[in-house]
């Protein structure tokens, strides 16, 4: 829970053959808050997310982390 956001994921543990697509996806739930979304360091959307690797290889296992940030707007 961050300031309130909750944040899921469908899974926590994702597996997938090499040169096999896998996907994970992540998605929180908030009170009209404009928070922005998204897989640290890979991709960034609203709301709901997923980071989908199209070709599997071993190099790809690694901890990989959704996070929440605030927006930022105005000056």
């Amino acid at each position: 829970v961050v300031f309130g956001n909750t944040i899921s994921l469908d899974r926590t543990d994702v597996g997938a053959d090499e040169d096999q697509k896998a996907t994970l996806s992540c998605s929180y739930s908030s009170s009209g808050s404009t928070d922005d979304l998204f897989w640290y360091l890979t991709k960034r959307e609203k709301i709901h997310v997923i980071l989908e690797i199209s070709s599997a290889a071993v190099s790809d296992s690694a901890l990989y982390y959704c996070a929440l940030a605030p927006t930022v707007t105005g000056t």
